[in-house]
Order: structure tokens, then C-alpha cells, then sequence
């Protein structure tokens, strides 16, 4: 499945990373906020997954993200380089 179907799909998948040590929630971004009211974990929405998937592959990427993510709630607007240029997509191996 891919993540634009996923955004679509009305699932909720919880999985637990090594590289953050946690569970976090991955959730279709059809899915009423309504029914995650309770859930502890850190969300993670299609439309965030599909940003993140532009940024290297690094774990401390990840990890800095969610640490941001943890604290201050909110989600992902937008991911940029350094350099202050858009992040573009990864291809695919």
C-alpha cells in the first residue's frame, strides 16, 4: 500500500520503533481526531509520513523530529534543507 492510499485507508497501525524506542501511531489522514483523544503515543499522519520520507535516512533525523513532535504536539507542515530550499522526494530503491 502506498501512502497516498494509505491516506485514504482509515487505519490506525501502531508500531514500535527501535530507533525511538516507543510505539508511535501511524494514521490514515481520514481518521477523525476524535477517536486518538486518549492515545498516548506520538501521531504520525499520511501527509506527515509522505514529508518525512524526504529526509535522509538518518535515525538522529528521526529522532529530533519526534523529540520536537513529543513536546511540543502539532504536526508536520513542511520539510526543508538546510539551505532553506524544499526537501525534494527520495526515489525509490
Amino acid at each position: 500500500m502506498s501512502l497516498d492510499e494509505f491516506a485514504d485507508a482509515g487505519l490506525v497501525v501502531q508500531v514500535r520503533s527501535e530507533v525511538l524506542e516507543c510505539d508511535v501511531l501511524f494514521v490514515s489522514d481520514d481518521v477523525p481526531e476524535s477517536t486518538l483523544e486518549d492515545r498516548p503515543e506520538v501521531i504520525y499522519r499520511a501527509s506527515e509520513l509522505k514529508k518525512l520520507a524526504r529526509l535522509p535516512p538518518e535515525p538522529a533525523h528521526l529522532r529530533d523530529v519526534h523529540m520536537v513532535k513529543e513536546i511540543f504536539g502539532g504536526s508536520i507542515s513542511e520539510v526543508r534543507e538546510a539551505d532553506g530550499e524544499a526537501a525534494e522526494p527520495r526515489p525509490r530503491t
